[in-house]
């Protein structure tokens, strides 16, 4: 007997991939339909087509589903789904032109990347959940995204992230760390602190993503980490941080053009890595940024296992190549062109990615993978260094139930990395942490910090910890210079919150206090749980004067963390024995901290 059709239909298959998941909402769409139902259903069929049509088109995406209020939408990237968003909302307010304000149409947003079951009709997991939990916490225009989509986005260049905290969300057990979007602007208008005019300024270079015959390649990228730390060790060149950088694909030329033109990379090196029976091949070559000149290609191979084993083997060469390169090229530039039109290259060495978002659940999760590195590779100094910083953000978050036990541990794990490799500058700069965070030994962490900065000089963290020791010695205007030098490196930086909360500290050691205010400002927007912050804005606001914006911020301040008192703040300050420490307890005081 011949089955009915009903028994003999399939669902469509699945398959599993990760996504960008968009959620877009109407706001108040039944207040909406009362006033002008036919009216609100047409603007709305027209917005989804254009959507469909116009957005999705350029931006890569999916119309999963439209809803009689709502659209879900899937992308590939992250960035894809970011600027999809934001070009959206562009357009929902273009068509409000000229309507009255109650009539206006507005749009809220959630965007969450995450592992999604996918057929040719729908998409299925938790994360499309969460992606619509998030949407309820946007106001109307506003975007609003996961950690997850904040983490895979390049700062500045995909646009700007304000921190919203933790958040609780219907039928979820936990809360979600959730910040909201803004669209990237001028990158000039992100700062307004430069490079100090009396440094050497070099030629930028930035390393892109090596792809694969897929897109992502690990070993790729793992060898452009390698060439982009090579090159940093030369003078010669300012490298880019790997940080700003890693998330951008020659398969993806427009927004490869976009990145180096927003980090103003004077030089670009990309390239492909193909993988075949245990062999790689690596095809590399220059870009002069400016015309998009190529200036020397190469193509080297081996086996995998050896390049694994030891990836400087196969990059010094390379590393040689691209210097000489850059050299002669300069060298041609500077022979032919007028001296007035000779541009000064700003210094855009990325930073270090630290660890840590500060809600206590992450800063935990964070030290469970740095224990299994050390597990996995026990002979390598980063992860011992990290451990470190780990201990003494613990303790100066005031998270630490035994700080005399937390500086023991910082000071160990940094004693260990130096003792793996005794020129690491990463291990160099975090032992001067400890020395002068813990120990109080300013001269000798000073001696580290200038070590570290002898073996790589573009080294943005060992800067900004030099400038934040000068800071706590009341040595304003050195405070600022190497803070300056620290922020120039490292301007898409994903943990720029960390950068400019020190940088305000050098600040408002030099009584810059306006200049501390609006770094702070911009600190605490970036990563609204970080108490160092809080605790430079609360003294700059003090000392000008302005009581009540300061015992805001205290409130805040004791909220984060209870136990804070002007008795710990000079207990743990470095600079607790200079006029300027005794200035800042003082300002604090004033401002409601209690003795």
């Amino acid at each position: 007997m011949a089955s009915s059709p009903r028994e003999d239909a399939s669902p469509p298959a699945l398959q599993r991939a990760r996504r960008a998941i968009v959620v877009v909402d109407v706001v108040e769409s039944v207040r909406l339909m009362q006033l002008d139902e036919a009216g609100v259903i047409d603007r709305w069929r027209r917005f989804v087509n254009e959507v469909r049509t116009e957005v999705l088109p350029a931006h890569g995406g999916r119309l999963v589903k439209s809803l009689g209020d709502g659209m879900l939408l899937e992308f590939e990237e992250v960035a894809q789904a970011v600027a999809a968003a934001g070009d959206m909302q562009a357009r929902c307010d273009a068509a409000n032109s000229g309507r009255a304000p109650e009539s206006h149409m507005r749009l809220r947003m959630g965007i969450h990347v995450a592992d999604v079951h996918i057929d040719e009709f729908d998409i299925y997991g938790p994360g499309v959940n969460l992606a619509a939990r998030l949407s309820t916490l946007a106001g109307p225009g506003q975007i609003v995204a996961s950690a997850d989509t904040v983490d895979a986005m390049v700062p500045g260049l995909d646009g700007d992230a304000e921190d919203l905290g933790e958040c609780w969300l219907k039928h979820l057990a936990e809360p979600v760390r959730a910040y909201r979007l803004q669209g990237p602007g001028p990158l000039g208008a992100q700062t307004t602190l430069q490079a100090p005019s009396d440094e050497r300024l070099r030629p930028a270079i930035a390393i892109l993503n090596f792809i694969g015959a897929q897109g992502h390649s690990v070993l790729g990228s793992l060898l452009a980490d390698e060439l982009a730390s090579l090159l940093t060790v030369n003078s010669a060149v300012d490298v880019l941080s790997r940080l700003s950088t890693r998330q951008s694909y020659v398969a993806q030329p427009e927004r490869a053009a976009h990145l180096l033109k927003r980090l103003r990379a004077n030089y670009a090196v990309s390239g492909s890595c193909v993988e075949s029976a245990g062999h790689f091949r690596l095809t590399l070559e220059l870009v002069y940024a400016a015309n998009n000149q190529v200036l020397w290609s190469a193509s080297t191979g081996g086996l995998i296992d050896d390049v694994i084993r030891s990836p400087r083997d196969v990059l010094q060469q390379v590393c040689t190549e691209v210097l000489a390169a850059v050299a002669a090229h300069e060298t041609r530039r500077a022979r032919t062109l007028p001296i007035a039109s000779i541009e000064s290259y700003t210094l855009l060495v990325g930073g270090v990615s630290l660890l840590h978002r500060l809600s206590q659940r992450d800063f935990q999760r964070s030290r469970e993978l740095l224990d299994a590195v050390t597990e996995r590779v026990p002979r390598h100094p980063d992860a011992y260094a990290w451990l470190a910083k780990w201990h003494i953000l613990r303790a100066h978050q005031g998270w630490s139930e035994d700080p005399a036990r937390s500086a023991s541990q910082a000071h160990d794990s940094a004693r260990r990395a130096l003792d793996l490799d005794d020129e690491c500058t990463l291990a160099l700069t975090i032992s001067g942490m400890v020395k002068v965070y813990f120990e109080h030994q300013l001269d000798a962490g000073q001696v580290l910090y200038e070590h570290a900065l002898r073996a790589n000089p573009s080294d943005a963290l060992a800067w900004l910890l030099k400038g934040t020791l000068h800071g706590f010695r009341g040595e304003g205007e050195q405070a600022l210079h190497d803070t300056r030098r620290a922020l120039a490196l490292s301007p898409l930086d994903p943990m720029h919150y960390y950068y400019d909360a020190l940088a305000a500290g050098a600040a408002a050691s030099a009584g810059r206090y306006q200049e501390a205010l609006d770094l702070g400002q911009r600190s605490l927007r970036a990563n609204s749980m970080h108490a160092s912050t809080m605790r430079v804005l609360a003294i700059a606001y003090s000392m000008m004067g302005r009581t009540d914006e300061a015992r805001a911020i205290v409130e805040r301040l004791l909220t984060l963390e209870p136990e804070f008192t002007v008795r710990r703040f000079l207990a743990r300050a470095p600079g607790a024995d200079f006029a300027v420490g005794k200035s800042f307890a003082q300002a604090l005081a004033r401002a409601g901290v209690p003795d």
